[in-house]
């Protein structure tokens, strides 16, 4: 085992003498992956051009808690496209359930959304996912 100058474990041995992480990261990152081969498996074939930036600018802007906050007239912006083209595909994509709202936005606050499944989602994020049940029930 190699030692660092302040005699911390360094390498492999300090790999091992870590503890465990809750693993959620590599929940986050499976669910991401799995999304993004489903989507590229069966999306890309039936979606329009606004719809194919939307969906993939938010799964890029996506944290380890499952959301992604982001604003109409970014995601316009970011995926060159009109902000009536941005809200067409936005509304396209929850009416089809391969994105969902989780907070609605405010003036100020971009709308948080995911784009996993709703069983992972609650896996991910249980809290945002009560906010989710509320959306669906109200």
């Amino acid at each position: 085992m190699t030692t660092d100058r302040k005699g911390r474990a360094s390498g492999a041995a300090a790999a091992r003498s870590r503890p465990a992480s809750s693993g959620s990261r590599s929940a986050y990152y499976k669910a991401w992956f799995a999304t993004l081969a489903g989507f590229a498996d069966h999306g890309v074939q039936t979606l329009k051009r606004a719809e194919l930036a939307v969906f993939l600018l938010l799964l890029r802007d996506t944290k380890a808690d499952g959301t992604a906050r982001a604003g109409l007239t970014d995601l316009a912006t970011r995926g060159g496209m009109s902000k009536r083209s941005a809200i067409r595909a936005v509304q396209t994509l929850t009416d089809r359930g391969v994105i969902r709202v989780v907070r609605p936005g405010v003036r100020g606050k971009a709308t948080l959304y995911t784009v996993f499944p709703v069983e992972v989602f609650r896996k991910l994020n249980p809290t945002a996912a009560r906010w989710l049940d509320d959306l669906e029930k109200g």
